[in-house]
């Protein structure tokens, strides 16, 4: 999952196969050196993109940030915008800018996340949006396509990989493997439900839940939390009624269905 697919390889040097040429013995270059040519033609296609950096946490935006402008790409990065007129002065902001992809970057699994994405990219900049994410392919990326991403890739992708997919990114084409993407909404479907009752939980309910998923007990989140064993109660029974289900374990078998992603995702 997450893979760069074989078309937008070719679109970046012409050939799959030219991506890392070997050494011609003619040209008396090595294959090192044909690799570095390879990759500053790279960056020099890269340069030419402007790309809008959204996500909650400054440190994580600098670095990124940081990453992709030392290979010459345009960034303006920025918090991601929630309210009505955020999202317009944002919007106002990538025209001037000429913004051509969104890159949103969600570090963890949050369900509140998915309905802000959703808000972000059908009012926001119009521009082609990517989502780079340290959850499993799963539920959750099917649902963020279903938002409005073009695509989901792993947050570990490596920025060389990043930069060379943006030309391709911002032109609209697929960089997520067809059959993945497919797979993903096809089962967003029937996950959906699932997602839409977590993003009810409030913040604090969100937490107590993340905390039972870890195995904690109702006394350990007491002490944790500094608050009464009967308030950490009571945000359960408000996460049991929110979610629809009658036990602790099965409100933690819905966190873990939702954030985990699928067990062959790993090997996809």
């Amino acid at each position: 999952m997450g893979r760069v697919t074989q078309a937008s390889r070719e679109r970046e040097t012409g050939s799959a196969d030219r991506k890392f040429p070997r050494a011609r013995g003619s040209r008396g270059k090595t294959a090192e050196e044909e690799e570095r040519a390879a990759i500053r033609e790279h960056e020099l296609e890269a340069s030419q993109v402007r790309v809008v950096l959204l996500s909650d946490q400054l440190l994580t935006r600098e670095a990124l940030k940081a990453a992709i402008s030392s290979r010459g790409v345009a960034v303006l990065e920025t918090a991601i915008p929630r309210g009505r007129q955020e999202l317009k002065a944002l919007a106002r902001e990538c025209e001037q800018f000429g913004a051509q992809v969104g890159l949103v970057v969600q570090e963890q699994f949050e369900p509140f996340l998915v309905r802000d994405a959703e808000r972000l990219m059908q009012r926001g900049p119009d521009v082609h949006w990517m989502v780079l994410t340290s959850c499993l392919p799963g539920p959750y990326w099917g649902a963020l396509l279903m938002a409005g991403a073009d695509g989901v890739l792993p947050l570990d992708i490596g920025v060389d990989t990043l930069v060379s997919a943006l030309p391709a990114i911002a032109e609209g084409e697929q960089v997520m493997d067809p059959a993945d993407r497919a797979l993903l909404r096809r089962h967003d479907v029937d996950e959906r439900s699932v997602l839409e009752r977590l993003a009810s939980l409030s913040p604090r309910e969100v937490e107590v839940l993340k905390q039972l998923a870890r195995g904690r007990t109702v006394a350990e989140l007491a002490v944790l939390q500094e608050v009464s064993e009967d308030t950490v109660r009571s945000h359960v029974r408000a996460i049991l009624r929110k979610l629809k289900v009658s036990s602790q374990l099965a409100a933690v078998a819905e966190w873990n269905r939702a954030s985990q992603g699928w067990p062959s995702s790993r090997s996809w």
